[in-house]
């Protein structure tokens, strides 16, 4: 009983474990990821004007629709210089607060200033860089391969440069932050000689639960030249990834309950042969095969059952334990996103590790009752 109840321990702690990385992964791409992104499935960018707008808007309630032009940037200061991201965006209405701008750390937004020659930062390009906001005497300069020169001929023609101020530095992922600038849309089509294109449309809704109908609309609206994908099949391959760690943790931890339950075969055996001769008592007495059969099932089953509770209430205890008091850290080296192991623990899985529990009960209590009953049940 109490290897059983460890192997469901074990499940319950693990699944819960990876539930909480789950959540976690998908709060920090959460914050950069928008609900539904629009993009051309066979170019980079495409032209998009305000009549199409109009029709999104009509669609739904929005919080806000951002348009976003993305390329990538060699970007220089005095002692350095690093390939990054480069992101113009333009929110719509003006009023909304990007959410990049809520995990500002230093500075101001680029959109407090009248001119367009100011950016936003991620932290750790700014630490690469040596950056430090609102450094006028320090302006970066933003290098991008000019396309329309010919690559045969060397010259300063070959790139497309212009100066930069920092504004502010935000911190929201560690993989964002370390790759990232923001800038005002016009700034980047005009420098990039793309003026009304745009790479993607993020999209944020007011009510989450209308989202897959809206998605279904906007794919309707724009045809099949587009994606329109939401915020899980914009991260698809890492979300893949957790759920099959998940399901392959839970394959191996089941082989593992397997193994720890086939002790019950051996308490069913010894059973069976300390009660030989009540048996033998039964069967005189005119009991029928299958109700002498039942009671050596019904016991094995009892010894799965009660060791599959006591693993779920040890558990579901340690889980909430790690929870409300962060029994195990992630150590006090490094700096981590959370200081405790994340556990979340998910009715779900309660109820397929349970299941799980009883089927291998009765499989295993199953198999040498049918064996066992033909040896000593008929002999006696």
């Amino acid at each position: 009983m109490l290897g059983v109840a460890v192997g469901t321990m074990a499940l319950i702690v693990v699944l819960s474990v990876f539930n909480g990385f789950e959540s976690l992964v998908k709060s920090m791409y959460n914050e950069i990821d928008p609900e539904l992104q629009i993009t051309a499935k066979k170019s980079k960018s495409f032209e998009f004007d305000d009549s199409r707008l109009a029709e999104i808007k009509a669609l739904t309630n929005w919080t806000s629709l951002v348009k976003v032009y993305e390329e990538k940037v060699l970007i220089k200061t005095k002692e350095s210089e690093q390939i990054a991201r480069m992101k113009g965006v333009e929110v719509w209405p003006d009023t909304a607060v990007l959410q990049i701008e809520t995990h500002l750390i230093a500075g101001n937004s680029f959109r407090d200033y009248d001119d367009e020659n100011w950016v936003l930062m991620g932290h750790g390009l700014a630490y690469t860089l040596a950056v430090t906001v609102q450094d006028l005497l320090n302006p970066i300069v933003l290098n991008v391969p000019n396309a329309s020169s010919k690559a045969t001929v060397f010259s300063d023609k070959l790139f497309l440069k212009t100066t930069m101020n920092v504004s502010g530095i935000f911190a929201v992922q560690a993989d964002y932050d370390a790759s990232y600038i923001i800038m005002d849309l016009g700034r980047v089509q005009d420098f990039l000689d793309r003026r009304g294109a745009i790479t993607s449309l993020d999209l944020y809704l007011e009510d989450d639960e209308e989202m897959e109908h809206v998605q279904e609309q906007l794919v309707l609206l724009f045809g099949d030249s587009f994606e329109v994908k939401n915020q899980f099949q914009q991260q698809e391959f890492l979300y893949k990834v957790l759920r099959t760690e998940k399901k392959a943790i839970f394959l191996i931890l089941s082989f593992i309950l397997l193994i720890a339950a086939f002790n019950i075969v051996a308490s069913v055996i010894m059973i069976v042969l300390e009660k030989r001769k009540d048996i033998g008592t039964l069967w005189a007495m005119g009991a029928p095969e299958r109700m002498i059969q039942k009671v050596f099932f019904y016991e094995g089953l009892l010894i799965s059952s009660l060791g599959g509770i006591l693993g779920l209430v040890l558990g579901i205890s340690l889980c909430y334990a790690q929870q409300k008091f962060g029994l195990l850290s992630l150590g006090n080296q490094g700096s981590f996103i959370v200081n405790a192991y994340p556990v979340e623990l998910q009715v779900v899985d309660v109820l397929l590790v349970l299941t799980t529990v009883l089927s291998i009960g009765i499989f295993i209590t199953y198999i040498p009752v049918r064996l066992l009953q033909r040896k000593f049940i008929q002999k006696s």
